[in-house]
């Protein structure tokens, strides 16, 4: 099969590897543990730019349990949106992630990146980039 006809497609994060081009920056949101230490790996060594959004008052990151030996991907930019005993409105973009990242937005101005223009990710990496 060539490279081009080649596809794999992460669920939840809409990721998408083409032979080895994988789509930079990668954000994924919710998401739960992907795989075990050597797909972490592995996707390590193909995305130099993944950012994990978490809301703390989300379940879902938090799935499966550790001892599944799943792990994340990515550098984690976590966010709080305020809790609510309402597990599915935590999980929701709309009403669990974007209060966060409003606030997160607020907290982090813009910056000029070397690769992606003005981007608001200071806090993400705790440098410039």
């Amino acid at each position: 099969m060539a490279d081009s006809a080649r596809r794999v497609v992460r669920p939840n994060a809409g990721l998408a590897m083409t032979g080895k081009a994988w789509l930079e920056p990668a954000y994924t949101w919710a998401e739960p543990r992907v795989g075990p230490g050597d797909y972490v790996s592995f996707f390590g060594t193909h995305v130099n730019v993944c950012y994990r959004i978490v809301n703390v008052w989300d379940v879902v990151p938090h799935l499966p349990p550790d001892l599944a030996g799943y792990e994340h991907e990515g550098d984690a930019l976590t966010i709080d949106s305020g809790f609510t005993p309402d597990v599915a409105k935590n999980h929701v973009l709309v009403s669990g992630y974007a209060p966060g990242l409003a606030t997160w937005n607020t907290d982090h101005p813009k910056q000029a990146t070397r690769h992606f223009g003005l981007r608001s990710i200071g806090g993400v990496t705790g440098r410039s980039v």
